[in-house]
């Protein structure tokens, strides 16, 4: 793949991931739950990321 190309893909799913998670906050961030228990929800979301480092580093011990 050329650099251009490498490039230009890039920037355009950078943008896409900003403005995702942008939109994803504004539109989360109004809901009544959300608001209320932002800390479980928080740890919701660590916890779901950490799911597959524990994954591999179970596979690696077997």
């Amino acid at each position: 793949m050329r650099y251009s190309h490498f490039a230009l893909f890039n920037i355009i799913g950078g943008i896409c991931w900003v403005a995702l998670g942008t939109l994803a906050g504004f539109f989360f961030g109004n809901l009544p739950f959300v608001a209320d228990h932002f800390s479980v929800v928080v740890l919701g979301i660590v916890a779901v990321s950490l799911i597959p480092v524990l994954i591999t580093t179970m596979k690696h011990k077997k």
